[in-house]
């Protein structure tokens, strides 16, 4: 079991289990820290690569007629 705490995702036992960190805040940071990241390059990363690489691109990751409006 993961318990979310004071920003942190841990085990019962204390150790860490992953990161917090959601999508909206991991775009600004991208768009923040990576000086030759475009805000096309990062809405990429963000939504095409991801789709593309679970095989479902025929479906999501881009938002035109026929995709899903998820």
């Amino acid at each position: 079991m993961v318990i979310v705490k004071d920003g942190m995702a841990g085990l019962e036992i204390g150790t860490l289990a992953g990161s917090v960190l959601i999508l909206s805040v991991a775009l600004k940071n991208m768009l923040k820290y990576c000086d030759d990241c475009t805000l096309e390059d990062v809405i990429r990363m963000t939504s095409t690569n991801p789709a593309k690489q679970l095989n479902i691109r025929d479906r999501k990751g881009s938002i035109k007629a026929g995709m899903d409006a998820d």
